[in-house]
């Protein structure tokens, strides 16, 4: 867990980049890892039953993408786009740090235009639901160290 806190430090300095997409990246990762071995996640995790697809951009440059999806009980992340994405969300790079610091929930900036989103509006508060769950998953976890 300090690890994730690390890095979320460094995602939050970093100015360059490919950099940056390189601790977002090790971010994701972690998470997904985590993800694999924590019961409580995994639990929440089966609502999942979709592909996921995820955009951060800098201006109008996307500068990371990827995707996710539930597979025989894992979660499966991949850089790059998935065409066949049941859900596709594209934010900034500043959206993206204050959802994960969470100073702003994910429905306040879809309210306000500052995430694209497309797709299913189950899918999109399903997703919504697991993102937020998670966020106070890591801050419960963090607080308790």
């Amino acid at each position: 867990m300090h690890r994730l806190k690390s890095l979320l430090d460094q995602l939050e300095q970093e100015k360059e980049r490919d950099r940056f997409s390189s601790i977002l990246d090790e971010v994701i990762r972690s998470c997904v890892q985590i993800g694999e071995w924590e019961d409580e996640i995994k639990e929440e995790m089966k609502l999942l039953d979709k592909i996921y697809q995820f955009c951060v951009r800098e201006g109008k440059d996307i500068i990371f993408s990827f995707w996710i999806k539930r597979e025989h009980n894992k979660l499966i992340y991949q850089q790059g786009i998935n065409e066949k994405a049941d859900l596709k969300m594209m934010m900034t790079r500043e959206s993206l740090l204050k959802a994960l610091k969470r100073e702003v929930y994910l429905a306040d900036y879809y309210m306000r235009g500052m995430i694209e989103l497309e797709g299913d509006f189950y899918e999109i508060i399903k997703f919504r639901n697991f993102f937020q769950f998670l966020l106070e998953y890591f801050s419960r976890k963090r607080k308790a160290r």
